[in-house]
């Protein structure tokens, strides 16, 4: 668990970094920002350490599907249709791009760091 909050972190880090830095995000910007790569990146981690085996290879049930595609959907509709009550705006494509692009990244890093801690636990 030290290591998925390391990498957790490291991916917090990475978020600020680029809202900050690199696109030079006002207030609602980052708030919506790192609102959207937050819950998308709970979702990946919800699909991803809920079986050992590789996320790809293992088809989540039913229900989990729909719920997690709602989830995006509202998520990705939320900021349209309630900016002014959350203080969210609509994401311009480069900054809703770079939040896909880290979410992907900590998805894989995750999948990657389970595989190895499962792989371990096989040789103890």
């Amino acid at each position: 668990m030290i290591v998925f909050g390391l990498i957790s972190s490291f991916f917090d880090f990475l978020t600020f970094g680029a809202l900050l830095f690199i696109f030079k995000a006002h207030e609602e910007t980052f708030r919506t920002g790192w609102f959207i790569e937050s819950v998308i990146t709970e979702i990946l981690v919800l699909l991803i350490i809920r079986t050992q085996r590789p996320v790809l290879k293992s088809r989540p049930g039913k229900y989990m599907l729909i719920a997690s595609g709602a989830v995006i959907l509202i998520l990705y509709t939320l900021p349209l249709l309630a900016p002014n009550y959350l203080g969210f705006i609509a994401l311009p494509v480069k900054v809703l791009g770079c939040m896909m692009g880290i979410a992907l990244l900590y998805g894989l890093t995750t999948d990657i760091t389970k595989r190895i801690f499962f792989n371990r636990m096989k040789w103890q």
